[in-house]
C-alpha cells in the first residue's frame, strides 16, 4: 500500500484546515513514494510549519526504498506522533492485526481520530465490509482519507465508482464527505475532479462514471459527525425512493464550507458533464471541453492539364498489349 505526494498534500491541506489530533491508523503500513525534502515542500506549501526532527527512511515496507519517507515520519511532520498500522497479519510490522473483510470487534470500535487507507477496497473481495468497519472505527469528528485505483490498471481486485462511495457517506449522515477522481496523464500532469452534486438531486438523470484513457484514482475525504451511523447501505440514483433524507444530508455536505484539499497541478486536459473540474487553485468548476475550432476553407485547386495515356506508364503497357492481340487475329493497325 502506499501513498504518492498529491494525495500526501490532500492530508497536508486538511491539517492546515484543521488540525489532526489524536490517534491516526493506517490500514497496512504506507510507503510514501517521496523523499523527506519533498514531504517538508508540500507541509510547507500548506502553510504549515515545519519542524526539526531526524528523519528515518522506508525499511519495512514492500516497496521501500532508501529515497523514500518513512510513513510515520510523515505525520511526525504534522505533530502527530501515535501512529499506528492495522493488517490482516503481522506483515510489516502492523500493531493491530484484523482481517477487515469481517466486521470489527468491539475493542476496535471508535479507536481513531484520523484513518489513512492506501488501497483497500480494490483488493478485496468485500469492499463493503471495509467501508462500514473504516466509518465503525472513526471516533466521532474523526476523518477518512483513503485512496484506491479507479481504472483497469496496477491489477485492481474491484473498482469502487466515486457516486458510490460517496453515497455512503451521505446516506450515513457524515458531516463532509468528499470523493475526487485523479486522472494521471503519462507526462506528469494531474487532474482532479469531483462529482457535481447539483446532479444527484431528485429529478437528476442517473450521473455517469467517470472514465478516461489514462491511469485514475479514487480519493475519499469523509469527516464523521456526532450522529452519523455506519450500517445504512445506499441505493443507486435512479432506483432512490427516500429522497427526503438523502436530499438533506447531500444539501448539508453541499453547504460545508470547507476549502476542497484536492488539486489539479495543470489546467484541465480531460473533461466531463457529470464532475467538476477542480482547478490548481482549489476552485471547484464545471468540467467544459474548449468549442471545437472551426475547420478551415477548402482550397480552391487549380485545373491541371491531362497528360496522354501514352506518358504514362501502365497505359503503354496497355497499349502493347492490344497491339499483340490484334495480330494474333490477323488485324494489322496502320502506323502512325
Amino acid at each position: 500500500m502506499g501513498i504518492e505526494h498529491r494525495v500526501a498534500s490532500v492530508i497536508a491541506r486538511e491539517h492546515a484546515y484543521r488540525q489532526i489530533t489524536g490517534d491516526v491508523l493506517m490500514l497496512g503500513r504506507q510507503t510514501m513514494f517521496f523523499t523527506p525534502e519533498h514531504a517538508q515542500l508540500l507541509i510547507q506549501d500548506a502553510g504549515i510549519p515545519i519542524p526539526d526532527i531526524d528523519f528515518v527512511v522506508d525499511a519495512e515496507t514492500r516497496l521501500s526504498s532508501s529515497d523514500y519517507i518513512s510513513d510515520r515520519d510523515f505525520f511526525r511532520l504534522l505533530g502527530l506522533s501515535k501512529v499506528k498500522a492495522l493488517d490482516v497479519s503481522a506483515y510489516e510490522g502492523a500493531d493491530i492485526v484484523h482481517d477487515l473483510t469481517k466486521p470489527i470487534p468491539q475493542e476496535l470500535e471508535s479507536i481513531a481520530d484520523f484513518i489513512l487507507d492506501g488501497s483497500t477496497l480494490d483488493n478485496v473481495f468485500d469492499p463493503a465490509t471495509v467501508l462500514r468497519n473504516e466509518a465503525r472505527m472513526l471516533r466521532p469528528g474523526g476523518r477518512l482519507v483513503a485512496v484506491n485505483v479507479a481504472s483497469n490498471t496496477h491489477g485492481p481486485y474491484i473498482i469502487p465508482t466515486a457516486h458510490l462511495l460517496l453515497d455512503y457517506f451521505v446516506t450515513n449522515g457524515f458531516s463532509d464527505a468528499r470523493v475526487y477522481v485523479f486522472v494521471y496523464h503519462p507526462d506528469g500532469r494531474m487532474n482532479a475532479f469531483t462529482p457535481d452534486l447539483t446532479r444527484m438531486r431528485p429529478g437528476q438523470l442517473q450521473p455517469a462514471n467517470f472514465t478516461s484513457p489514462y491511469t485514475m484514482a479514487l480519493v475519499v475525504f469523509a469527516e464523521k459527525g456526532e450522529q452519523s451511523t455506519w450500517d445504512h447501505s445506499p441505493v443507486q440514483h435512479q432506483y432512490r425512493d427516500h429522497w427526503d433524507g438523502f436530499a438533506e444530508k447531500l444539501a448539508a455536505i453541499e453547504a460545508n464550507p470547507r476549502p476542497h484539499p484536492a488539486r489539479s497541478t495543470d489546467d484541465a486536459f480531460i473533461y466531463h458533464d457529470d464532475f467538476l473540474f477542480i482547478t490548481p487553485s482549489g476552485m471547484a468548476v464545471p468540467s467544459v471541453a474548449p468549442p471545437t475550432p472551426e475547420p478551415e476553407p477548402l482550397q480552391e485547386l487549380e485545373p491541371q492539364p491531362i497528360t496522354h495515356y501514352r506518358d504514362v506508364q501502365g497505359w503503354t503497357l496497355v497499349d502493347e498489349i492490344g497491339r499483340r492481340a490484334l495480330r494474333r487475329i490477323g488485324f494489322q493497325r496502320i502506323p502512325k
